[in-house]
């Protein structure tokens, strides 16, 4: 279980809970708080991460109050709010029913703080003492003469210390009630192709870590994705895996409508039937837009990850078909990885495309793109309400949900056409 609360911040007004699914989906106005909703989301998933750094790295600094220091700080990583909070303000979120986070006011000067509650520092403090009883005794270890230590033996011994460690991951993932990697898919992606590799550490926090993602991952392109495939198959694989592995290539392909490549430091798209590359930079805002969650689910799916993906706005820039071509490929990555996903979005396309995978989950279990109701939420949010969309008889979207905006634009037009054609 876990859960968020918010309220009083930003647009957000109303006490809001929200409790993620596997797959979850918003869907509502702009700066209606959709994005905020899935920054806190992440934020805290990704909390993770970070005590799990601290656990390899920093040791012997760790403590209740190094905690909170990184909740706070990357609150105004993600917000970039360093004032007073509103009057109100209140976020919490629960990764189990007694362990929690809670953000507020300071009362002194209304400024942000952070409070975890007791089972949270208990249970992390026992982490903590295991962390340094394993630190002792690696101590001991490595006070032998090192310099008569062989190479096989310096081997050993760091094979030893991951070996000690692996209860302290165990105990982290229980504290966070999670094992997922955070990885945080923004909107305005295009932006990839005009910027120059100085500029990122000026950019917004989320936006900055992405790019540095993609331009790590870039270089793994060199070869087709088919290619890829073939090098994983030397390995130890699922047959069925695999098998899906080259459909879900073919969804990409579909969707680009080309293939990407990365030469000597160049980036271009391959169209197979023209036998022609185009620089990436030429390339359609489309394909711009798509290409690296394309890409990089391609490599989640090919390592074979577990991930707590959010993603904004995956329509941008896509006609309606590719739309529905895309979740297809989300829903065969959910698939694959048993990874969870949150989608903030604009477009009734994204929710009708989830509807007929869960129908196809009904009616064909062996569909390699279906999505099973237990595992999805959808919601919608507008500056009044934020309300779950899911008919509970049926286990689809809300056909009001999906037709909504759509309505509202049909019985503008009647009203027109009545005055104007009487």
């Amino acid at each position: 279980m876990h859960r968020l609360t918010v309220e009083n911040f930003g647009p957000i007004k109303e006490r809001i809970i929200f409790e993620p699914k596997d797959f979850s989906i918003i869907i509502g106005e702009q700066a209606s708080g959709k994005s905020i909703i899935a920054k806190l989301i992440f934020l805290f998933r990704s909390l993770r991460d970070d005590v799990m750094k601290w656990m390899y790295e920093e040791s012997d600094r760790l403590s209740k109050g190094s905690i909170n220091r990184v909740i706070r700080n990357k609150f105004l990583k993600f917000f970039g709010r360093n004032k007073p909070m509103p009057s109100g303000f209140y976020i919490k979120y629960e990764y189990s029913k007694k362990v929690y986070v809670e953000l507020t006011s300071r009362e002194e000067d209304g400024l942000l703080w952070s409070k975890l509650s007791n089972d949270f520092v208990n249970k992390f403090n026992e982490i903590i003492n295991l962390r340094r009883e394993i630190s002792e005794k690696m101590k001991r270890i490595k006070e032998k003469k090192m310099e008569f230590l062989t190479s096989a033996e310096l081997s050993q011994l760091e094979e030893e210390e991951r070996r000690l460690l692996r209860p302290i991951e165990e105990r982290i993932n229980i504290l966070f009630n999670d094992s997922h990697i955070p990885i945080y898919i923004p909107a305005g992606r295009a932006v990839l192709n005009f910027l120059e590799e100085v500029e990122i550490e000026n950019m917004d926090f989320l936006m900055s870590m992405f790019i540095k993602r993609v331009v790590s991952s870039k270089r793994k392109f060199s070869e087709s994705l088919e290619s890829l495939i073939e090098s994983e198959k030397g390995f130890p694989a699922d047959e069925e895996r695999v098998k899906l592995l080259y459909k879900v290539v073919n969804l990409v392909y579909k969707t680009l409508k080309a293939e990407y490549r990365y030469e000597k430091g160049e980036e271009f798209l391959l169209l197979k039937q023209e036998s022609e590359k185009i620089p990436l930079q030429f390339a359609s805002s489309g394909q711009q837009e798509v290409l690296w969650i394309l890409l990089l689910l391609f490599q989640i799916m090919l390592e074979n990850r577990k991930v707590f993906l959010v993603i904004e706005e995956p329509e941008a820039h896509l006609f309606p078909s590719a739309q529905k071509l895309l979740i297809e490929y989300i829903a065969a990555f959910l698939n694959l990885t048993k990874s969870h996903v949150l989608i903030t979005t604009h477009s009734p396309y994204i929710l009708s495309t989830t509807n007929i995978l869960l129908l196809r989950a009904k009616a064909d279990k062996n569909y390699p793109f279906l999505i099973l109701a237990e595992k999805i939420g959808a919601w919608y949010r507008s500056l009044r309400e934020f309300k779950p969309i899911i008919d509970t008889e049926t286990g689809l979207i809300e056909e009001n949900a999906i037709d909504t905006v759509s309505e509202v634009i049909a019985e503008e037009l009647d009203g027109l056409a009545e005055a104007i054609y009487g």
